[in-house]
């Protein structure tokens, strides 16, 4: 017995968590169904993340529900095809419907949007910059996973920690010049060589 109904879809949807005393900052990719089916088993490929490039979940039987999170741990801000394998039926099904879906996770995963009051970091890179703000924050909405899509027109100033070091980053654009306040050089290089940007001489 295996036959789902035929609306049956599944639904994904990313989010950041901040480490506790038990787990470092991660992202959670959380895959649910849309009725009554369970979820037996996820396979999850991507390269870069995982010991021979694939992970698999596969609750208990006590635990088998509509809904299954799985935590990813990007190593580096680097863009990750998630191309993902999900195996659902009903509880006592013997044959599951596969689906299959692919997810990106974005560059720039890791950073949550930091306290008002956060302290400022000394060093800075300063930017020539061509693209209009409201470009600028389009990209920047495509390549972090923040809570909420930021938003800019006439200018800039967006404050960020980077989970995996707890540094504070600042962007700061005004038309034609951004500069970016961090003590972490590769973020900087690596906003630069992903946004097109370069470093003023």
């Amino acid at each position: 017995m295996g036959i789902i109904p035929a609306n049956t879809q599944l639904q994904t949807s990313l989010q950041v968590t901040t480490e506790t005393e038990t787990i470092p900052s991660h992202v959670q990719l959380l895959i649910n169904t849309t009725n009554s089916t369970v979820i037996k088993s996820v396979m999850i490929f991507a390269e870069g993340i995982f010991n021979g490039e694939s992970h698999v979940v596969h609750p208990p039987s006590s635990g088998i529900s509509s809904a299954l999170s799985v935590p990813i741990f990007p190593p580096k801000d680097v863009p990750i095809d998630l191309h993902v394998k999900t195996f659902v039926g009903y509880k006592n099904s013997t044959q599951y419907h596969v689906f299959e879906l692919s997810r990106q996770l974005p560059r720039f995963t890791l950073y949550v949007m930091a306290p008002q009051d956060t302290p400022q970091p000394p060093s800075f890179l300063t930017f020539s910059i061509n693209e209009r703000i409201n470009r600028l924050v389009m990209w920047i909405n495509q390549n972090f996973l923040l809570d909420e899509e930021i938003s800019a027109d006439t200018e800039l100033d967006l404050k960020l920690i980077a989970l995996r070091t707890g540094c504070p980053i600042f962007l700061r654009m005004v038309p034609g010049t951004m500069t970016i306040h961090c003590e972490d050089i590769d973020f900087g290089w690596g906003y630069c060589a992903s946004s097109g940007s370069f470093p003023q001489h």
